[in-house]
This record gives C-alpha cells, sequence and structure tokens, in this order.
C-alpha cells in the first residue's frame, strides 16, 4: 500500500520534473487494473492514484492550477514540436533522394539541438559572471564606513552576518516594519536598504501606508550608492535574487 501510495505522488512529482508522466500514469493504471480486488477496492485504488497525481502537482508544479491557460499554451506546443519532428522524420525515409533527405532532416533537428544549447550557455555564462547585489554592496560599505560610523540595514534583504562582520563600522539589523521607530530615537551614518515588494504581505494596506511614510523619511538623505534592480518580498519564505534591490543612503538622519 505504501509503495502505490509513493507511486501516485511520484507520477505528479514527475509531471512537474517534465519526465513523461503520461507513461508513469500508465503503470499506476495497470498495476491497479491487475491486483486481484474487488470493484469498490479498485475504484477507491484508482481515487486513491487521482488524489496522489494531484497532491504531486501540487507540491512541484502549482502554476498547472494556478495558470492553467499558460501550462496548457506549453504542453500543446510540446505536442505539436513532437508531431512536427516525427513527420519530419517519416518525410526523410520516404521517397528519392533518401539520403539529401536524411541530410536535410539532420541538419534542421541539430539545429533545433544546438539553438537552445548555445542560448541556455550564454544564459548561464552571464549568471555565473554576474555578482550579487548584497556581496556588491559590502566593499562600497567597507570603504566608505569607517570604525567610528554606524549602519542600519533591514533584515528583509537577507543579508548574512558574515557580511556584515566584513565592515568596521557598527550594524545594527531589524525587521523594516521596526525600522522608522528606531530612526526616531537614534542617528546613523548610513542605512541599507531597498525597493520592497508587498504583494504576499500580510496586510498590504497597513505595509503600503508603511512604506510611503518610510520613503518620505528618507527622502532627505542623498543616496551613497545603489546596487540591484528586483525589488525585496517583505516575506521571509520567498526565495532572493542575486541582483536584488539594494540602496544604500549616506550621512545622518535629520531630526
Amino acid at each position: 500500500m505504501a509503495r502505490r501510495g509513493a507511486c501516485r505522488v511520484a507520477t505528479g512529482l514527475a509531471f512537474a520534473s517534465k519526465y513523461p508522466a503520461v507513461t508513469v500514469g500508465i503503470a499506476v493504471i495497470t498495476t491497479s487494473l491487475m491486483v486481484p480486488v474487488g470493484c469498490a477496492r479498485r475504484l477507491q485504488l484508482f481515487l486513491l492514484a487521482a488524489g496522489g497525481v494531484i497532491l504531486g502537482i501540487s507540491l512541484g508544479a502549482p502554476m498547472t492550477f494556478l495558470k492553467p491557460v499558460t501550462v496548457w499554451r506549453d504542453i500543446v506546443a510540446s505536442i505539436a514540436a513532437a508531431i512536427a519532428f516525427s513527420e519530419l522524420v517519416n518525410w526523410a525515409q520516404r521517397g528519392a533522394h533518401r539520403w539529401l533527405r536524411v541530410g536535410i532532416t539532420l541538419a534542421l533537428l541539430g539545429g533545433c539541438v544546438v539553438s537552445p544549447g548555445y542560448s541556455s550557455f550564454q544564459l548561464a555564462r552571464r549568471r555565473m559572471a554576474h555578482q550579487d547585489s548584497r556581496i556588491q554592496a559590502i566593499p562600497w560599505l567597507q570603504q566608505h564606513a569607517g570604525k567610528e560610523k554606524t549602519v542600519l540595514a533591514i533584515r528583509e534583504l537577507m543579508i548574512l552576518p558574515t557580511e556584515w562582520k566584513r565592515i568596521a563600522a557598527s550594524s545594527t539589523v531589524i525587521p523594516w516594519f521596526e525600522a522608522m521607530e528606531l530612526l526616531q530615537r537614534q542617528r546613523f551614518d548610513y542605512i541599507v536598504t531597498g525597493e520592497f515588494d508587498l504583494r504576499y504581505a500580510s496586510d498590504p494596506n497597513a505595509w503600503a501606508a508603511y512604506r510611503d511614510r518610510w520613503q518620505k523619511r528618507l527622502a532627505a538623505i542623498l543616496p551613497g550608492r545603489l546596487f540591484g534592480q528586483i525589488a525585496t518580498p517583505v516575506v521571509p519564505y520567498l526565495w532572493r535574487t542575486n541582483d536584488e534591490h539594494i540602496l544604500i543612503l549616506g550621512g545622518s538622519m535629520p531630526r
């Protein structure tokens, strides 16, 4: 029973992993049909299999249910490409000038393989050459924030504690929602903040109002340096990009 349950979830995960999920699904269905049980038990197995598939897809590829039109369009495109390749191979195997047909087919197939591979290589090379904006910000602070300086940093930027230890200045890292109150009581020579994405905030209206007050409060401070371009989610459990928008403000906070 445990093995059959694992197979059901594996079918859904296979769908998310772009493996031939249909083949795995056929194996699950065949196994359910061959099990020597009654009709009621067999129906129960089918229902459990369907539930496992849905659970696996939900865990591995939630966009299948959140954006079904987009996913279905991609599936249709893959099916159309498979049919086109199949017809191309059939065309190469029949009629006159077979070797010419085979040569044309191999050239087309080779182009289809090399083209995405080359673009993927270019993208991978750019990603490997890119340095995380959070790591870029630390050397700037090393040069400008001396031992006698103070730095206020927003925790949501997720800059590692080991990075803060690299600078001589005294660093205070707190949640963004608590930073305004601290700035009312204490001056800082540098403020490390950024652009924040409020889409998944627990109370978007309250966070939006806080963001407006925060930006107004910092408007009088000249920026020292800007790194990255992508806004940071305010919730801690979402993935951070290596091109996170980080803004370093220099100078003391006005009263």
